[in-house]
């Protein structure tokens, strides 16, 4: 019951995280990187673990939920299990906004590297269904997740179109 507890209360943290950067814009929209950055900050103690590269994006209210949430998930898997857990792992996340078939997409890539031995799990857990689920469902996204034995790979597609980009 207390790890369960403590999970919850740290989804509804990532929850009031990216409400608040939304509250700051009266819910027009939040930067992806400022997400990123509050969803990995209580984790990384030395910046330099944590890389985030990628030009400003918008998002509107909505994905920036999901993508808060989905990233709250990838962060504490890492420092629970993955690169954060160790003393010399780190994540870098990389993302773009291209246009595919005439839609624009954003494509975010998190890595974990030099992190334990990593294997597939056997049952997926609350957090990775999660992150399925509002990725594929929510957002009409994809995801692919890999399981490198150097770290966990992480790919998340999802259309934006022109009304939903915006330059932050």
């Amino acid at each position: 019951p207390e790890a369960a507890q403590e999970r919850f209360q740290g989804r509804l943290l990532a929850l009031s995280r990216t409400h608040n950067l939304l509250n700051e814009t009266l819910w027009e929209g939040a930067c992806l990187k400022d997400i990123l950055r509050l969803e990995l900050e209580p984790y990384a103690s030395d910046p330099g673990r944590v890389h985030l590269e990628g030009s400003n994006v918008n998002l509107l209210p909505g994905p920036a939920v999901v993508l808060g949430m989905a990233n709250h998930e990838l962060a504490t898997n890492a420092a629970k299990y993955g690169a954060l857990s160790s003393e010399i792992g780190h994540v870098r996340v990389v993302w773009r906004v291209d246009s595919q078939d005439g839609t624009t997409v954003l494509t975010i890539v998190w890595c974990e590297v030099d992190g334990p031995k990593v294997e597939k799990p056997t049952i997926l857990g609350f957090g990775s269904r999660l992150i399925r689920q509002t990725i594929t469902k929510e957002l009409s996204g994809k995801l692919d997740i890999h399981f490198e034995p150097d770290g966990l790979c992480c790919t998340i597609v999802i259309p934006l179109g022109t009304s939903t980009q915006r330059a932050a």
